[in-house]
Order: C-alpha cells, then structure tokens, then sequence
C-alpha cells in the first residue's frame, strides 16, 4: 500500500473527492470500516445516507451484516450522518 499504515492513510480524501464531484448525496451500502474512508472526509453539504440492515429485537436495533445478501431482508433503516 505504498508505506501507508491502513487503507485510511493510503485513500485520505481522494475517494471522497471523486463521489463529491458527482453528487451532492452519497448513498452509503459499505461496511462501516470501509464507509469511514469517505464519510469522515465529506464538506458539510453532501448527504451521507447509510442503510442499516438488521432486525428490531427487544427495542433495539441488531445489525446483521448477512441480512443484506437475504432477499427477503426485513427491513432497512436509512438515516442522515451529518
């Protein structure tokens, strides 16, 4: 990775950048490791929508990180990160 540290150092802002310049709503379907590269780079005017898939047990929300390969996946929450 070109002596970077982690996969933050090695994009820093170069991917937030590149979907910046094409939007001004980012609609975020990555893990959270991998939505970190971008999000925490983002100017304070682009939507970062993310999509939590998971199940409502108990009164709280459950990620499950396999529920968004299941077709009949029950529900997803969309909320705004800024």
């Amino acid at each position: 990775m070109g002596g970077c540290r982690d996969l933050y150092e090695f994009w820093d802002d170069s991917l937030a950048e590149t979907v910046c310049a094409e939007s001004d709503c980012i609609i975020n379907l990555a893990s959270k490791e991998y939505s970190r590269c971008i999000g925490k780079h983002l100017p304070p005017n682009v939507w970062f929508v993310t999509a939590v898939f998971g199940e409502h047990i108990g009164g709280k929300t459950v990620e499950k990180g396999t529920m968004c390969k299941w077709r009949g996946a029950r529900w997803c929450a969309i909320g705004r990160l800024k």
